[in-house]
């Protein structure tokens, strides 16, 4: 394994913070505050499932950097995610692609989800939004279990099988919908 100096990572990741927080002002806080809010308002934001969501698709993207890196070098430390990141392991096109992926498909079903919910109108329509929202949920908690069996907890591989079985019986893609 390569030496790393610490010294020259440290500056170089608060180099990356800063040049970040700076780009991050100069674009426009206030058009991307009022863009971010009208977004929010319509995928019914204060709800606690869509918070429930968003953690667990964080936990997702945590868990899947810790996944490699534990594949890779055998342990989670600073310095192994440090080497990952600079041995190009992990990749920011990666995460980026990862969550605006994520984030356009699930803004979308959360859209349809809340406004279901909240139309009188639609028959069903509570009912339809529960399982748009549930069905989130069980692919990114099938996601973070799948992150864990890869860093080595062969524990849980039967209660993924349970979730992603329950899932296909929910969407009726099952030969046994008992």
């Amino acid at each position: 394994m390569e030496e790393v100096n610490c010294d020259n990572m440290w500056n170089e990741i608060y180099q990356h913070g800063l040049d970040t927080i700076t780009r991050f002002f100069d674009k426009g806080i206030l058009t991307l505050s009022i863009i971010f809010g009208v977004f929010l308002s319509q995928i019914g934001y204060p709800k606690q499932i869509i918070m429930f969501i968003v953690a667990l698709t964080i936990i997702d993207i945590i868990s899947k950097h810790v996944s490699i890196v534990i594949v890779n070098y055998g342990s989670l430390s600073f310095k192994n995610y440090f080497i990952a990141w600079k041995k190009k392991i992990l990749k920011s096109r990666q995460l980026k692609n990862g969550i605006c992926v994520k984030t356009i498909m699930y803004s979308a079903i959360l859209y349809i989800a809340h406004q279901l919910g909240i139309i009188n109108e639609i028959m069903f329509g509570k009912e339809i939004s529960y399982i748009l929202y549930n069905s989130i949920a069980l692919v990114e908690i099938s996601s973070i279990l799948e992150n864990f069996i890869a860093m080595g907890n062969k524990s849980l591989v039967p209660i993924l099988e349970f979730i992603k079985n329950k899932y296909k019986q929910i969407l009726g893609l099952s030969k046994d919908n008992k």
